[in-house]
């Protein structure tokens, strides 16, 4: 293997990472680096488990927990605006993020 070697080939508080968690809450600065549109409901932040999976069995996946899953109300993970963000290929609308079983409080 020639070069440097290195674990990540991104920096791991890249703006997109974090707004991939607030998509509900500051839509705007998302469509700002999305030029103006959601990226594929495929790709959309939707659920938890999915994303937690992802962040363990991809290397390449490397986002980061960001203060809003640490502080209350949790709203950040409800679409209270209303936002179309599309539905998935397996048929699921996108909207509130699909939360674990015992989050039922939120």
């Amino acid at each position: 293997m020639s070069g440097k070697r290195f674990l990540y080939g991104t920096h791991y508080s890249a703006p997109g990472y974090v707004l991939y968690y607030l998509a509900r809450q500051a839509p705007v600065y998302l469509l700002c680096l999305q030029n103006g549109k959601f990226d594929q409901p495929n790709r959309l932040f939707h659920c938890i488990a999915n994303t937690w999976k992802n962040v363990k069995t991809d290397h390449a996946d490397v986002k980061e927990l960001i203060p809003e899953f640490y502080q209350p109300p949790g709203d950040f993970l409800l679409n209270v605006m209303g936002l179309d963000f599309g539905v998935r290929t397996d048929g699921v609308r996108v909207s509130d993020v699909v939360v674990p079983p015992w989050a039922n409080g939120l």
